[in-house]
């Protein structure tokens, strides 16, 4: 991979909130500290391909995965 865009890392995190709510609907949960390593990685590609941090929007985006329970 060359980039990886805003985009990209906007379906990377549906991705994670369906694997969430599946969980969850399986009876299972996702315990937080996964959900935190989960939403770091995505920030981490997001920097090491383009050398700064997502927008705001991605941001606010993986906030969300701090409350998925």
């Amino acid at each position: 991979m060359t980039a990886y865009t805003s985009q990209q890392a906007h379906d990377d995190i549906t991705a994670l909130f369906d694997a969430y709510y599946d969980a969850k609907k399986a009876g299972e949960l996702v315990p937080p500290n996964k959900r935190i390593e989960s939403a770091d990685a995505i920030v981490e590609r997001y920097i090491e391909f383009n050398g700064k941090r997502p927008p705001k929007g991605v941001l606010s985006r993986l906030g969300r995965c701090y409350y998925v329970a």
